[in-house]
């Protein structure tokens, strides 16, 4: 694979990386850098996860990459602040698709199917946006997030929970306070379209979005305390 370490201002763009070496695990994987762009490239067959940005990074960028069929995750990022995850294909990885920590960065366009887990699992997330991504057919939620401040808007979540087990959501917010969710259309997520899954959550927003299907236990379920639910359709 390629391993930066200690690096500024690079550039990985249209490289094509598979079957990397054990001993590495993963396809592009940066430590400790600042202003890396992974850029254009296929990473798919490759035994951990296809692109890792390990922590302390600042200013990443990973843009327009497809990236599937991974041993682990696709995207994994580790306490990035103010990165950019946008425009990528990721499908067919063993575990999720992104699969994120930190704060102020942006998570945009990126299309997240069949996945063996969560589509897009954040966990410890603050003020962070996740906007206008197409996220379906995966095995577990289709979006979750864990953390405060954020804002999910724009999304398209469908046919999550593929496997129809009845237990995982279009949307999630666990363990977070102030979210928003707005303006995402959720349909046949198998248990809930929307779920504010526990008690601990306070004061999120739930507005302006579209839940709908057959195929589920209900639309918005809400364990929250002080959600404010507005202008949602449930068709």
């Amino acid at each position: 694979g390629i391993f930066l370490d200690e690096s500024e201002n690079s550039i990985i763009q249209t490289c094509w990386i598979t079957r990397a070496d054990p001993g590495i695990l993963v396809a592009v994987h940066f430590a400790n850098e600042t202003n890396i762009k992974i850029l254009d490239n296929y990473c798919f067959d490759n035994k951990g996860s296809g692109i890792e940005a390990n922590p302390s990074g600042e200013g990443c960028v990973i843009k327009g990459n497809h990236v599937y069929d991974n041993g682990v995750s696709g995207i994994l990022s580790l306490n990035a602040t103010g990165g950019i995850i946008s425009n990528n294909i990721i499908y067919g990885n063993v575990q999720y698709g992104i699969l994120a920590y930190g704060n102020f960065s942006d998570f945009s366009g990126n299309r997240v199917y069949e996945n063996g887990k969560t589509g897009m699992y954040f966990v410890s997330i603050n003020r962070s946006t996740i906007n206008g991504n197409a996220v379906y057919n995966n095995e577990e939620h289709g979006i979750y997030i864990e953390g405060h401040w954020n804002v999910c808007d724009g999304n398209v979540c469908e046919a999550n929970d593929f496997s129809n087990t009845a237990s995982f959501d279009g949307i999630v917010v666990a363990v977070g306070d102030r979210n928003v969710i707005s303006s995402n259309r959720c349909t046949n997520n198998d248990r809930y379209e929307i779920n504010v899954k526990d008690a601990i959550c306070d004061r999120n927003l739930i507005h302006g979005n579209v839940v709908f299907g057959t195929d589920h236990v209900g639309t918005i379920n809400d364990n929250g305390a002080n959600t404010l639910q507005a202008d949602n359709q449930a068709l």
